[in-house]
C-alpha cells in the first residue's frame, strides 16, 4: 500500500510539472531606482508590483492572452511581453532603463529578441532621412535594415510565435510604407 501512494504522488508530480501555468511569475532587480512600485499595463490588465529597498520584487499575473505590457517606473517606460507560464527575470538599471534590460528565465528569449528589434529600431533614424536618400542609397539601405532584422531573428530561436508574427508584421507594414512612399516623399524631405 506505501508503494502504491509513492507511486501516486510521483505520477501527479510529475503530471503537474508538466501542466502550464495559467500565470506568469516576473521577478527581477532594478538598480537605482526610487521608485517603490513598478506599474505593469496592458490594454486589458494592470498590476502594481512592490520594489523592495534593494530593488528587487517578484509577482505573478494572470494574462488573458499574450499581450505587450508598459512597464513604467521613476517616470520612464519600458516593455515586457507576457504569457501565462513564462518565468521571467529581468535585470535593469533605473538610470539606462530600456537599454540596460536583460531577461532571463522561461520566456527570456522573446523579451530578449523583442529589446533587440527595439534598439535597432532606435539606430535606423528618421523616416525623412531615408527619404532624403537617392534611389540607390534608400535601397540599399531598407536593405541592409532587412538583413539586420533577419539576423536579430536568427540569434533567438524560442521566441513566442504570436509575438514573432506580431513583429513580422509589423516590419512589413514599416517595408511598405518605405518603398511605398519613395517616390512621394523623397522631393519633400530633399527641401528639408
Amino acid at each position: 500500500m506505501r508503494k502504491l501512494f509513492i507511486l501516486f504522488i510521483s505520477i501527479t508530480a510529475i503530471i503537474s510539472c508538466n501542466q502550464p501555468k495559467d500565470y506568469v511569475t516576473f521577478s527581477g532587480k532594478i538598480n537605482n531606482t526610487t521608485d517603490s512600485i513598478l506599474l505593469l499595463s496592458s490594454r486589458t490588465n494592470s498590476k502594481k508590483i512592490n520594489i523592495k529597498k534593494d530593488g528587487t520584487f517578484k509577482d505573478t499575473i494572470k494574462v488573458d492572452k499574450a499581450d505587450f505590457f508598459s512597464l513604467q517606473l521613476d517616470g520612464k517606460r519600458g516593455f515586457v511581453y507576457l504569457k501565462n507560464g513564462f518565468d521571467l527575470d529581468l535585470t535593469a538599471d533605473s538610470e539606462n532603463f530600456m537599454d540596460g534590460f536583460v531577461y532571463e528565465g522561461r520566456g527570456s528569449s522573446s523579451n530578449n529578441y523583442l529589446i533587440s528589434q527595439y534598439k535597432f529600431s532606435r539606430s535606423i533614424g528618421n523616416p525623412q532621412e531615408l527619404f532624403a536618400l537617392d534611389n540607390e542609397a534608400f535601397n540599399k539601405k531598407v536593405s541592409s535594415i532587412r538583413k539586420g532584422l533577419d539576423s536579430i531573428k536568427s540569434v533567438y530561436k524560442d521566441v513566442d510565435t504570436t509575438l514573432l508574427n506580431n513583429m513580422e508584421s509589423q516590419n512589413k507594414q514599416m517595408f511598405d510604407y518605405l518603398e511605398k512612399n519613395y517616390e512621394t516623399q523623397h522631393e519633400k524631405a530633399k527641401a528639408m
